[in-house]
Parts: structure tokens; C-alpha cells; sequence
């Protein structure tokens, strides 16, 4: 690996655990297929982030620590994708100035599990009426 891309990646990984940082977030994007989704959050700094309510229909992750910006509130029709996943909500907190919301409306049943990396979160959408 090139020392360059060591010292960016070192320099992500500070960034990352080093509260004195912004946390910002960068961009919020859907992927999706036959049977599962992944929900990606491009994140700098550090945030807390858990699952809030799962059902079979509607899922939830709860992220707190940062402010987001007004663009990337919106509701997102995800169909097309064939995925488990209707649409994908982020909405801000109205009590609480750092906390966002973001909401899954399941056209399946689907079991979902956090993965974070230094620069990203992901929350992936497992179908369960697959096999």
C-alpha cells in the first residue's frame, strides 16, 4: 500500500475516535437487490449509533452526535431496487439538535445488522423470506 494512502487511511482512523473533530455527515445512499438492502452513511468524527425499533414491516436507526443538513432529509421510494426495503426516511430529531432518524418502511420481513468502518456506517437489510 502506498504511504500516502496509509497515512490517509491512520489520518481517518483519528478522525474517527478523536471527539475534538467535526463529525459531519457526508452522504446518505441506498443500494439494494433481490433480498436485501444496505443503507450507507459517508460519516467523519465520532457518532453513537443503534438500531431503535424493528418489526416486520418498519426498521429504525437512531444516530446521534451530529447535525445534518437540510438536503439530506427526504423520503426515498426504493421499489425499483427489488429489495426488502419500500422507502428510506431520514428526518432530524425535533427535540434534539444532534440526533436524525433513519426510517425503513419493509415490503418483506428483514433482519438488519450495523457494520462501521472509520469513514462509513453501513446497515444492511437481510430478506428473511429468502432462502
Amino acid at each position: 500500500m502506498p504511504a500516502a494512502a496509509t497515512r490517509a487511511m491512520a489520518q481517518d482512523a483519528r478522525a474517527a475516535i478523536d471527539p475534538s473533530v467535526p463529525t459531519q455527515i457526508g452522504a446518505i445512499t441506498y443500494r439494494g437487490r433481490e433480498g436485501q438492502g444496505d443503507v450507507e452513511l459517508a460519516i467523519a468524527g465520532a457518532v453513537s449509533v443503534r438500531e431503535g425499533v424493528v418489526t416486520k414491516t418498519y426498521a429504525e436507526l437512531i444516530v446521534d452526535g451530529v447535525e445534518i443538513a437540510g438536503s439530506l432529509e427526504r423520503k426515498t421510494d426504493v421499489t425499483s431496487y427489488g429489495s426488502p426495503v419500500r422507502t428510506v426516511t431520514v428526518v432530524r430529531d425535533p427535540r434534539i439538535a444532534t440526533r436524525f432518524y433513519v426510517r425503513l418502511a419493509l415490503l418483506a420481513p428483514a433482519t438488519p445488522s450495523i457494520k462501521r468502518t472509520t469513514t462509513a456506517i453501513r446497515w444492511h437489510l437481510q430478506g428473511d423470506d429468502m432462502p
